[in-house]
Order: structure tokens, then C-alpha cells, then sequence
């Protein structure tokens, strides 16, 4: 007999993120269609802080995601569509200026997201 995943186990996705929600994630993790619409793998990693290659701000919005492009990064795209291996959940993205961590709650509702 299998165990179940246990919540505290479960990664935390950008699929699993509140309206509301700031996280990090990978610049990797978005893509642009081939009719030049921008999209994110809702699979990938949602954290609580910057580090290593997750660098990129995101916040869920009640539409999809929007993207910090400040924290981009020098991420170059091309409209080719998805290249991913493994599970695939694609959220419409927009792209802002920036993303202000302190609206919503910021630290506070990322915090919460994670603790879920």
C-alpha cells in the first residue's frame, strides 16, 4: 500500500498560488507563444525569496500571473511555444514595471502562501 503526499511535503507550484500571492521563480519557467502571447509553467517552483536562478517576481492575479521585469534579468525569449519537460500548466502572463512587495499585504500574504 502508497502513502498519501503529505501537505507539509507538497511543493509549493505557482499553479498553487492565491490572487494576491508574491513569489519567485525561475525566468525559465515563461515562454512566449508563437503568436508572441507570454505564458508561465504553472508547475514550477514558487519560493519565498530570491536566490540562485529563481530571481524572478511574480504576483497571481484573478486573470494569471504578472511578472516583475525588473527581475528578469538579461532572459532573452523567442516565439517558439513550450519546450518543457515533465507537467505543464500554462498561466497567462503580464508583464509590469514592477511588482511593489508591500501592496496586498506583500511579505505578510507570501508568508501565508507558503505556510499553507
Amino acid at each position: 500500500m502508497s502513502s498519501l503526499l503529505p501537505d507539509h511535503m507538497e511543493a509549493n507550484t505557482i499553479s498553487r498560488m492565491s490572487v494576491g500571492d508574491i513569489a519567485y521563480t525561475s525566468p525559465w519557467g515563461m515562454y512566449a507563444e508563437t503568436d508572441r502571447t507570454m505564458w508561465v509553467n504553472g508547475s514550477y517552483p514558487a519560493q519565498a525569496s530570491p536566490g540562485g536562478t529563481v530571481h524572478m517576481r511574480i504576483k497571481r492575479t484573478n486573470v494569471g500571473i504578472e511578472v516583475d521585469m525588473s527581475t528578469i534579468g538579461d532572459q532573452e525569449y523567442s516565439a517558439t511555444g513550450p519546450f518543457f519537460v515533465g507537467a505543464f500548466e500554462p498561466i497567462p502572463v503580464t508583464l509590469v514595471e514592477e511588482i511593489d512587495v508591500a501592496e496586498l499585504g506583500g511579505a505578510d500574504r507570501l508568508l501565508r502562501f507558503l505556510d499553507e
